[in-house]
């Protein structure tokens, strides 16, 4: 039977070069794929030509219009100037594969859960074993389809696998493939997203006493908006609209035991309000430990809502920032996940990232990112680090519920070892589209059969920014270290991750679920809407999870 499953593996592997899959397997459930019609994705061969010489080759078979951009040394992405047909778009993936010594395969490119998501089906996928003993058998597979392991991933039944030159195979067929012989407990594509397109920052391109989400006494401060839309460009706040940090400070300003991982697009390192409170990162792109830069300035912006140097002078507040003192403050890890060029990594290096906090004493993870489809080997990393994370004791994993303004939220933020984190306004509202003076976006919010949304906590809100002209504020010299509008569910994880790191700051031994436990019962009831469905925690409403974040109850 199983040289027959072998030998139709053989037949598909010819069969395949000429499908178009739109799909793949997550826990046994069919993952249908929407089809870009403005980008094509081109994966090389591995071959002696420079950069120069492989632009040329590659502009010379782009038949339409758009622009030819470098994602990876393997992996260029050609944005149309406009949406095309399918048709149009197999014409032109078929024209650039004619250059088989350069081009390994052309491919469709889709949308994650989110359409601002992009992923890209690379040539290398990942498998898990049913049985180890069944080695040999992933031996033969690979050498009859021309593919080769490149590693393990999770534990030793997984593999991360790469096709060898010539394979003209995407990673979804791949996957298909291989699943289909019965050997493996699942086979994904280890997509790559580029551009960045998993942050849920949505910028619209135009210091304590600003910093409203911590103390909100119905001050004036800058929107974000768009006035010509309608925003204000400033909003007096609802006095008390907060998270009561500044009252919480007088129980608890940080503990330098307590470690924060931001996973982003890693740190400013030299920034004066951030620096003194950073130990050293990861880099799951280049696999190595240091983090020094942001090229993008999303990261700067999220480590500085939690853990900016406090009462130094400067600046703004950080959650867990101290009092500059010595060991008051909480300790910022960044783990960087994207290149020098702000391109997201791929699915098993993002697993990485989270093997490696559950090993280091990770004690919070702050995700401002997601909207890709659901991938099993990245599950499993989030899933083990929130469960087993600090040798047993467990880490609190956030992440962003995304910034769509619809129902439900988007993976990974479902996942139920997850603390999926909505956004709230500075007048206690839900941050919807036509709220907060931001009309273009809104949290998403919600649940179905994956997972729902447990709680809200504060956008649009000051922070640091990479210096100088580098991030977000282009503003020359020290005007442009700080950013005063820092949005999307990108600004609310971090806020409720700080408030996260307080509670571990009273016990650093507190285990997972006692922190999660003091976190969602501290929550406030906004906006004078029903609480009606009994949850774990007590009462919850669609819209806003249990509640606001409020650090004084969850602290006290």
């Amino acid at each position: 039977m199983r040289q027959i499953i072998l030998i139709s593996f053989l037949i598909n592997v010819i069969c395949f070069n000429s499908f178009s899959q739109d799909y793949y397997f997550y826990e046994g459930r069919r993952i249908d794929l929407t089809k870009r019609l403005d980008k094509v994705a081109i994966i090389l061969n591995e071959t002696n030509y420079n950069k120069f010489q492989i632009e040329q080759t590659l502009k010379s078979h782009v038949n339409l219009q758009g622009e030819l951009k470098e994602i990876t040394e393997n992996i260029y992405l050609i944005n149309l100037s406009g949406q095309v047909s399918e048709t149009e778009i197999e014409q032109q993936i078929n024209s650039i594969q004619i250059n088989e010594e350069l081009v390994k395969f052309a491919t469709a490119v889709y949308y994650g859960e989110s359409r601002k998501v992009t992923q890209i089906p690379t040539d290398e996928f990942i498998v898990r074993l049913l049985d180890l003993n069944n080695k040999t058998k992933l031996d033969e597979i690979n050498f009859q389809s021309n593919v080769e392991i490149v590693g393990n991933i999770n534990d030793e039944n997984t593999f991360i696998l790469k096709s060898k030159n010539g394979v003209r195979l995407n990673a979804l067929q791949l996957s298909e493939i291989y699943y289909q012989t019965g050997y493996f407990e699942y086979c994904e594509p280890n997509f790559g997203y580029p551009e960045g397109c998993l942050f849920n920052y949505t910028p619209n391109d135009p210091f304590y006493t600003s910093q409203w989400v911590l103390n909100n006494i119905g001050q004036s401060t800058a929107t974000g908006g768009n006035t010509s839309a309608g925003d204000l460009s400033n909003s007096a706040g609802i006095p008390d609209a907060d998270m009561d940090v500044d009252l919480a400070w007088d129980y608890v300003r940080g503990n330098n035991s307590v470690i924060v991982g931001v996973f982003d697009t890693g740190v400013d390192s030299a920034h004066p309000d951030i620096y003194q409170n950073l130990i050293a990162g990861y880099d799951a792109s280049n696999n190595t430990g240091s983090v020094t830069t942001d090229p993008v300035g999303h990261g700067t912006c999220v480590a500085g809502i939690i853990g900016a140097r406090t009462n130094n002078g400067l600046g703004v507040s950080g959650i867990v920032g101290g009092d500059n003192t010595l060991n008051s403050n909480c300790r910022i890890r960044a783990f960087k996940l994207v290149d020098g060029a702000g391109n997201f990594t791929s699915n098993t290096n993002l697993a990485n990232a989270f093997n490696l906090a559950r090993t280091t004493g990770v004690h919070v993870s702050s995700n401002s990112w997601g909207g890709g489809t659901p991938n099993t080997t990245l599950t499993n990393a989030i899933n083990n680090l929130s469960n087993n994370g600090r040798g047993g004791l467990g880490c609190v994993v956030l992440f962003a519920s995304g910034n769509d303004g619809k129902n439900p939220p988007f993976y990974p933020s479902y996942l139920a070892s997850v603390v999926c984190v909505g956004a709230s306004t500075r007048h206690d509202q839900k941050k919807a589209a036509g709220t907060g003076n931001q009309w273009w976006w809104g949290g998403n919010y919600g649940e179905d059969v994956n997972g729902d949304l447990d709680l809200v906590a504060p956008t649009i809100c000051y922070t640091t920014d990479i210096r100088g002209t580098g991030g977000y504020n282009t503003s020359a010299g020290t005007a442009g270290d700080y950013y005063a509008t820092f949005n999307g569910t990108s600004a609310s994880c971090p806020n409720a991750a700080g408030v996260a790191a307080m509670i571990f700051s009273i016990n650093p031994n507190f285990t997972r679920n006692q922190v999660l436990d003091y976190l969602y019962r501290g929550c406030e009831k906004i906006d004078n809407v029903g609480y009606n469905t009994v949850k774990t925690y007590g009462y919850w409403n669609e819209y806003f999870g249990y509640g606001r974040v409020n650090a004084l109850n969850s602290v006290r």
